[in-house]
């Protein structure tokens, strides 16, 4: 999986971008121990790819 950042949010920690080869919405934020720093990018819907990019970085379960 290939994956391209199209917003970064540096003060949330996040980014929203698309999985290259399907096009599928994905978030991204930074893990990080005392092993490895990594980004981890999950999938995510495209109502919660646009929820996110409207500024919103809460959903209420």
């Amino acid at each position: 999986m290939r994956f391209h950042d199209s917003f970064v949010s540096r003060v949330d920690r996040y980014a929203l971008g698309v999985e290259t080869v399907s096009g599928r919405p994905c978030l991204s934020i930074p893990v990080a121990n005392r092993l490895v720093d990594y980004d981890e990018h999950d999938l995510i819907s495209p109502h919660e790819a646009e929820w996110f990019a409207r500024g919103n970085t809460t959903i209420a379960c």
